[in-house]
């Protein structure tokens, strides 16, 4: 969801496991893309991955990170502004939309780059 989020940008609409574009539609599964459906007159940044294994998925974010990396290895956090996004008693600090501190509580862990 998060690699959809950084090419596509916010969807017009979402519903249960369907984020609209106008009239294309991306469907999610378990939080990954299963299928789309793109019209054309709202293309989609979609691509087929020939070779996913070989893709660099990162597990963990550090400084410097993305808000969308973010969204993809932690997940929503349960509140978010511009510069602050909560994951409960954690969070993480954004300057220009990327990671530029956070704290985190032992009682919820970050997926940050130790």
């Amino acid at each position: 969801m998060g690699e959809v989020y950084a090419a596509q940008g916010v969807p017009n609409s979402a519903n249960q496991d369907v984020w609209h574009y106008g009239t294309s539609k991306v469907h999610f599964q378990n939080g990954v893309v299963i299928r789309w459906e793109e019209s054309r007159d709202h293309p989609l940044k979609a691509r087929i991955d020939s070779n996913p294994t070989s893709s660099k998925t990162s597990t963990v974010f550090s400084k410097g990170s993305t808000k969308a990396e973010v969204r993809s290895i932690q997940g929503n956090p349960i509140r978010e502004s511009d510069k602050m996004w909560d994951y409960s008693v954690s969070r993480v600090f954004f300057e220009d939309d990327r990671v530029v501190d956070w704290y985190e509580s032992p009682l919820d862990p970050l997926k940050v780059k130790r």
